[in-house]
């Protein structure tokens, strides 16, 4: 890539303008809604998972958010400005910039193949949508915009239902093998995807878990869907606790990081209270005096602290999508089994769907016959405990080639469905791991992460260690000064 030197924008002297040509933008643009808009449509075009027969894809894909990495933080985007793109590669070798993750994560898992099960994920259409270049939005905007999320939300399940009513509809006919062998497949396919195994396994769990709810409300006298359903609450409230922990020590632990970071970057400054020259004069010792005395060591601490920072927030980023995906999916399958679509349920459907034993003792009670079956509700001591084992077995599955024709049958064989592909996905999708998928998406092998992780509990540490002293030598000026002011 070349370029020559010229003005952009507001008159902003730009030595190299290939990086916002690249995005598409206008040279030396310093919007960050425009920037994040661009890079995700060019990033959205040339994903990987789209041009799969495209072998210069991934090398452009890596180009755009290089580009995006730099124009779009304000000191590296000025510094870029200054130098061009190779003197500036060659003084940022140790690529201590980050790109924004919640982009990044959006651009690394996007494909094209779980649109059918998850549609567009909230995170993807906010980045997609996003134009506001001030940033300043009154509440009434905000409250347009929570209404036409959910809005969008909406259509967004009602689509999802109707392909996740068509998928099943092939076990529903009575094609059980076919069905099987295709959710293998499809699973094995959405597996090669970007973050396909772990999107297979929340898919595959809200499709499981529905269904065990929605069959087990048909056994063990109706107890076992009250046991799934609890199962299902408990599990869906536990990740979001989780999300919610994970986000605050993130935070915490960046934090500490910055601190650390910008305390050694200052360390060159005599004046600083970390300096070598402050620590010859006060006698006080540093416990990360190589990082401050060594600027090579202090660029490597950089380049560790923000491998760590994107992986920590990619991390946090996906348990929040995965929220998204759980969330629409158990809606999406809740739909599908109440047969909302079936039309409205005739006296016959709700007979067809009562426990037995309820059936029972609601024609002894009244003292009818309604039911014509003799073996579902049939007279005296004999029949209550059939209607028992009925209520405890719940009712008989169609076979393969059976066609259900009732309501309760259609609707049980969904479950039936939705509990096979459940299995399936979460079978195939447990074969890769949240984080191996994000470091296979960010270059970086497992022992690299290691010695990343290893390397940040030391600064980790460091920075406590420097913190206690740092209170311990407040609390003892604080004192000397109290005495002073007690002897005067």
């Amino acid at each position: 890539m070349g370029g020559e030197e010229e003005f952009g924008m507001e008159n902003v002297y730009v030595k190299d303008p290939r990086l916002y040509e690249l995005l598409g933008v206008e040279v030396g643009t310093s919007s960050e809604s425009k920037l994040k808009k661009a890079y995700y449509r060019k990033a959205r075009d040339c994903h990987p998972d789209k041009n799969l027969d495209d072998k210069d894809a991934t090398e452009r894909f890596q180009q755009l958010g290089e580009a995006y990495q730099i124009l779009n933080n304000g000191e590296s985007r000025e510094l870029y400005n200054k130098l061009g793109y190779n003197a500036y590669k060659k003084r940022h070798a140790s690529g201590g910039d980050m790109v924004d993750p919640t982009v990044l994560f959006t651009m690394l898992f996007g494909s094209e193949r779980f649109k059918d099960y998850f549609g567009t994920l909230r995170l993807a259409a906010h980045v997609s949508e996003e134009s506001d270049e001030n940033g300043e939005d009154s509440a009434q905007d905000e409250k347009e915009k929570a209404k036409a999320d959910e809005e969008a939300q909406l259509a967004r399940e009602q689509e999802l239902t109707l392909k996740l009513i068509s998928k099943v509809g092939v076990w529903v006919d009575g094609s059980h093998r076919q069905f099987s062998e295709w959710a293998q497949k499809e699973a094995e396919e959405l597996l090669e995807t970007p973050f396909g195994g772990p999107m297979l396994v929340v898919l595959g769990t809200m499709y499981r878990e529905q269904a065990e709810i929605y069959l087990g409300r048909q056994s063990m006298m109706g107890f076992g869907g009250v046991a799934s359903s609890f199962r299902h609450s408990t599990g869906i409230f536990g990740s979001q606790i989780r999300t919610t922990v994970s986000a605050i020590q993130a935070m915490r632990r960046q934090e500490q990081l910055q601190a650390y970071m910008q305390r050694t970057s200052e360390s060159d400054d005599p004046e600083e209270p970390n300096s070598a020259e402050h620590r010859e004069t006060s006698g006080v010792d540093s416990p990360n005096t190589d990082s401050v005395e060594n600027p090579t060591k202090r660029e490597e601490d950089a380049a560790h602290v923000a491998v760590k920072t994107l992986i920590d927030m990619l991390e946090l980023v996906w348990q929040v999508t995965a929220m998204d995906i759980q969330a629409t999916s158990d809606s999406v399958s809740k739909t599908v089994l109440s047969g909302n679509d079936l039309g409205e349920a005739s006296e016959q459907d709700l007979r067809d769907a009562r426990l037995p034993l309820v059936d029972f003792f609601q024609q002894h009670i009244r003292g009818t016959n309604e039911s014509q079956n003799a073996s579902t509700a049939p007279a005296g001591w004999g029949g209550m405990w059939s209607a028992v084992q009925a209520s405890w077995n719940g009712p008989p599955k169609l076979g393969e080639g059976q066609k259900a024709q009732r309501r309760v049958d259609i609707l049980n064989a969904r479950a039936c469905a939705l509990k096979e592909m459940g299995d399936i996905f979460v079978r195939v999708g447990q074969k890769k791991d949240v984080k191996d998928e994000l470091l296979n998406a960010l270059g970086i092998d497992k022992k690299e992460a290691e010695e990343i992780e290893n390397k940040i509990i030391e600064l980790e540490k460091q920075e406590r260690i420097r913190q206690r002293e740092e209170k311990k030598k407040q609390q003892a000026q604080k004192h000397s000064a109290k005495i002073a002011a007690t002897s005067v």
